[in-house]
């Protein structure tokens, strides 16, 4: 870095002190054309400083997650990708999605939502014992339910 970073990266920056992505050496831009690089760059730069603590010295601020805890965070992913948002939900059982409705995951509970809306009125008194649960994010996931029917 010594001897070639320090004026390569001064050149380059960008006019506003940000390092912009360089692209691949081709005639026509990449997909990545515009975007920022500069947190890239900055990972490069400490690294040969040694100040670089991805894992970091002082423990973390949260305690570790548990095997289920992790086993549940990705059960809430589950399902679901952008090409076909919601044939895994419409596939689950209304006992499924109800139970989905209480959830810790906003999203969870709003696919849930969605879902129950093919059982029609046959949830509502389901819904609306459900309303006055101990858990918030129960009484949060009827109420979503209620609203989409």
């Amino acid at each position: 870095m010594a001897e070639f970073g320090g004026w390569y990266a001064d050149l380059a920056r960008t006019s506003d002190g940000t390092f912009a992505h360089q692209g691949p050496p081709e005639e026509k831009p990449d997909k990545y054309r515009d975007w920022d690089a500069t947190g890239a760059w900055l990972l490069g730069l400490a690294v040969p400083r040694r100040q670089l603590l991805l894992t970091g010295k002082r423990p973390s601020t949260c305690g570790a997650m548990s095997e289920g805890e992790v086993a549940e965070l990705i059960d809430a992913g589950r399902g679901w990708n952008n090409r076909d948002r919601g044939s895994y939900y419409a596939a689950l059982e209304e006992r499924e999605l109800l139970e989905r409705l209480g959830s810790w995951s906003p999203v969870v509970r709003e696919r849930a939502a969605t879902a129950l809306t093919r059982a029609g009125d046959t949830v509502v008194p389901e819904l609306i014992a459900r309303l006055s649960a101990v858990r918030l994010e129960t009484r949060l996931g009827a109420c979503q339910a209620l609203a989409h029917l």
